[in-house]
C-alpha cells in the first residue's frame, strides 16, 4: 500500500512539473496582444515619445464655492526617453490672478530638476526619479501604459475578465517600482486598452481612466482622448492631443545657463510652538500651522489642516495646561483646510465659519453636528469680547475665506491668503496680496503681523507693502515652449 501511495504522490508532482505555467502564459499572452495593438515592434523598440496635451480638470475640493465644481485647462508637454531613462513633464495651468502657473519638472538619468521660470532659478531634487518625474501625466496615455507594461512584464497579474461598453476584456495589474499599481482592461478583440483603474492614495478609493477614439500615426496606435474619474466623479478629460515618435527631445531637459538656484527655503520639519504676543502661538510643522488664542478658560483656534489635534496637543503641552479648544476658526471649505476638523469635532468644540461652508464642516467631520455647534460668521465678527475679530475676504481662491485678528497684538492669520516658505525676503509681487491688502484696509484693521495656515514664517506690514506694490510681472509661456504659445 505505501509503495502504491508513493507512486501515486511521484506520478502526481511529474504531472504538474511538467505542465506549462498557466498563469504566466496567460498574461503573456495579454501583454503580447496589447503590445501588437499599439505598434509591435515599433513600440518595444521606441525610443523617445513626446504627448502634448490639453486637458481639462474638475475642481470639486479647491472650487471657489463648496455647490460648484470649477473648471481649469492645462496645457501640458510630457516627454519620455526610453533609451537613456529620461523623462520630463512641462505645463501651464488655468488662468488665476496673475497669467499661467507654470511647472517644469524633469529626471536626465541621474538627478532630478524643477525649474522656477518666472523666477529663472533651478534646483536639484533627488527624490524625483524617472517613476514620478511627469508628475502622472503619462498615465494618462495608454500607449504610455503598454510600453511601460512591457518592460515591467514580470511584475505583472492576470486579474480576469470583465466588460466595458458591453465588450467582453481581459484584466491585467503591473506594479512596477515606484509606480502605483495599475490594472489594464483590454479588449479581447482588438487588445486595445479600454480602461486602467489605480489606487487614490489620498483616501483609499480609486482612479478610473477611460480611453477611447483610438488614431493610428506612424505605424503606432493610440487613444486620442482620456476621461479620468476619481471616487466615481468627473476629474478631467482630454481636449486635445499630439504625440511625436522617436524626435529630439533634449531641450526639455536643458537648464538655461544663465538660471540661478532658488532662494533658501525654512524647514519646518519638526513641530514648534511660536509664542507671537501674549496669549497667541503660531503651531505647526511642514505645511500645517494653526493659531492658537488663549481666551483665559478656553482656547480658539483657526487653521483647519490634517494634524488639528496634535498642534492643539502641542500648545497644550507647551502652555501646561488642559485649557480646551472652545472655537474652531473655519478658514474655507477647502478639502485641505478642513480635513483635520474630524480630529476635534468629537470634543464639542463649536465651530465659526461662512454660512456657505457648513454643509461641508460637517461631511468633514465625521460625526453629527447640530445647528448649536456653528457660529455663522459675517463680513466682520468679535468673539471673546473682542478678543479675535473674524473678516471674511473674497479672493481668486474662495469666495468666502475667513481671516482671523487679533488686534490687541495686531496679528492676522490667513489660509491661502499671504506667505512664503523662503528664509527672507517677502514674496513677490502680486496682484493677489494687493487685493488682500486693500481688504483688509477696508475692514480699517491696523496690520502689523501675518502669520499664515502653509508656513511657519511670520511676515510684516512691509513685506504686505511690498509684495502688493505693482508693476506686476505678467507670468506667460517660457521661452522655447511652443506648445503653449497660443
Amino acid at each position: 500500500m505505501l509503495a502504491k501511495n508513493l507512486w501515486a504522490v511521484t506520478a502526481t508532482w511529474i504531472a504538474l512539473s511538467s505542465m506549462p505555467a498557466f498563469a504566466g502564459d496567460r498574461e503573456e499572452a495579454l501583454i503580447e496582444k496589447a503590445i501588437a495593438a499599439y505598434g509591435g515592434e515599433a513600440l518595444l523598440n521606441l525610443q523617445t515619445l513626446r504627448v502634448n496635451d490639453t486637458y481639462k480638470s474638475f475642481r470639486r475640493g479647491q472650487s471657489r464655492s463648496p455647490s460648484e465644481t470649477d473648471q481649469v485647462t492645462y496645457v501640458t508637454s510630457t516627454t519620455i526617453d526610453y533609451g537613456k531613462r529620461r523623462k520630463s513633464a512641462q505645463s501651464i495651468g488655468g488662468v488665476y490672478v496673475q497669467g499661467l502657473y507654470v511647472q517644469h519638472s524633469f529626471y536626465d538619468g541621474a538627478t532630478g530638476y524643477q525649474l522656477h521660470h518666472s523666477a529663472k532659478t533651478a534646483a536639484e531634487r533627488p527624490r524625483l526619479g524617472f517613476s514620478r518625474a511627469d508628475r502622472g501625466l503619462s498615465w494618462r496615455l495608454d500607449i504610455a501604459l503598454v510600453k511601460l507594461l512591457s518592460e515591467a512584464r514580470a511584475d505583472s497579474s492576470y486579474k480576469g475578465t470583465g466588460v466595458h461598453r458591453g465588450k467582453p476584456q481581459q484584466l491585467i495589474s503591473f506594479h512596477p517600482e515606484g509606480y502605483p499599481e495599475f490594472t489594464l482592461h483590454i479588449d479581447e478583440d482588438t487588445g486595445l486598452v479600454s480602461k486602467m483603474t489605480r489606487p487614490d492614495a489620498e483616501n483609499g478609493g480609486q482612479y478610473v481612466y477611460v480611453f477611447s477614439d483610438y488614431q493610428k500615426q506612424d505605424g503606432f496606435t493610440f487613444a486620442a482622448d482620456t476621461y479620468v474619474m476619481r471616487r466615481g466623479k468627473p476629474d478631467s478629460l482630454t481636449a486635445t492631443r499630439t504625440l511625436d515618435f522617436n524626435i529630439d527631445i533634449d531641450a526639455a531637459y536643458a537648464v538655461p545657463a544663465t538660471y540661478g538656484t532658488p532662494p533658501k527655503t525654512l524647514d519646518f520639519a519638526e513641530m514648534s510652538v511660536q509664542k507671537l504676543a501674549d496669549n497667541v502661538y503660531h503651531v505647526g510643522q511642514g505645511g500645517a500651522f494653526s493659531i492658537f488664542i488663549d481666551a483665559g478658560d478656553y482656547l480658539i483656534a483657526s487653521g483647519g489642516y490634517h494634524g488639528l489635534k496634535d498642534r492643539l496637543d502641542a500648545v497644550q503641552a507647551s502652555l501646561g495646561t488642559t485649557k480646551p479648544l472652545r472655537y474652531q476658526i473655519v478658514t474655507h471649505h477647502h478639502d485641505d483646510h478642513i480635513g483635520g476638523l474630524r480630529e476635534v469635532a468629537d470634543l464639542g468644540v463649536t465651530f465659526i465659519v461662512a454660512e456657505d461652508h457648513v454643509e461641508a464642516v460637517r461631511a468633514a467631520a465625521h460625526t453629527e453636528l447640530p445647528d448649536e455647534r456653528f457660529l455663522i460668521a459675517g463680513e466682520n465678527n468679535r468673539y471673546a469680547n473682542g478678543l479675535v475679530q473674524v473678516v471674511d475676504i473674497a479672493s481668486w481662491h474662495a469666495d468666502h475665506n475667513l481671516v482671523t485678528y487679533i488686534p490687541g497684538a495686531k496679528i492676522v492669520f490667513s489660509a491661502d491668503h499671504f506667505f512664503t516658505f523662503k528664509e527672507t525676503g517677502a514674496p513677490d509681487p502680486a496682484e493677489m496680496y494687493a487685493q488682500f491688502r486693500t481688504a483688509l484696509e477696508g475692514y480699517g484693521l491696523d496690520t502689523q503681523h501675518f502669520a499664515a495656515a502653509h508656513s511657519g514664517r511670520i511676515l510684516s506690514r512691509e513685506d504686505l507693502i511690498h509684495a502688493s506694490t505693482g508693476p506686476f510681472k505678467e507670468l506667460a509661456c517660457p521661452e522655447g515652449w511652443d506648445f503653449c504659445q497660443n
